[in-house]
């Protein structure tokens, strides 16, 4: 699969007495526009910016679009589960209830902590059946971490907790 991405002008911003042009920049995978981040196109703002949509725009590309690391150490969602099991590692109290949020911009974000070391992690996927197989693993590894298979939920609602 091919990815491509694009940028559209959003305008003149200001903000805290700077003015800034912004651009949005977009990723077309299986004919539709998918949201990735916004972008300061104005040259006296620091390459901070810059850095982080190359990164993403990168991790996509890499991932044939699947998924993207907003934070974490480790880049693969699925090698943060594998090193979880691999050294018995849950989801930190705090976090299990894991934020899972579905964008109507048609992607999936999930965000939380670990237990026993600290490595707080928030992912991005573009695709629905990644996104379950993570869950159903993220599952097996910490059944306490998420609400039941199959229950209904808000897609802006957090996970319920467990004791």
């Amino acid at each position: 699969m091919t990815v491509q991405f694009f940028g559209l002008e959003r305008g003149t911003i200001k903000s805290a007495g700077l003015t800034f042009n912004s651009k949005s920049i977009y990723m077309l995978r299986n004919d539709r526009a998918y949201f990735v981040i916004n972008h300061n196109t104005t040259s006296l703002l620091d390459d901070g910016n810059i850095l982080a949509v190359n990164d993403l725009t990168n991790q996509l590309a890499n991932t044939n679009g699947n998924y993207c690391r907003l934070h974490g150490k480790y880049d693969s969602p699925f090698s943060l589960l594998e090193n979880m099991g691999q050294h018995g590692y849950k989801f930190e109290r705090d976090s299990r209830k894991i934020k899972v949020y579905t964008s109507i911009d048609g992607f999936t974000e999930i965000r939380g902590n670990l237990l026993q070391i600290s490595s707080a992690f928030h992912y991005r996927f573009y695709d629905k059946s990644l996104t379950d197989e993570w869950l159903a693993r993220a599952r097996e590894i910490d059944p306490g971490c998420l609400i039941p298979s199959g229950a209904k939920r808000s897609p802006y609602a957090d996970l319920v907790e467990t004791p």
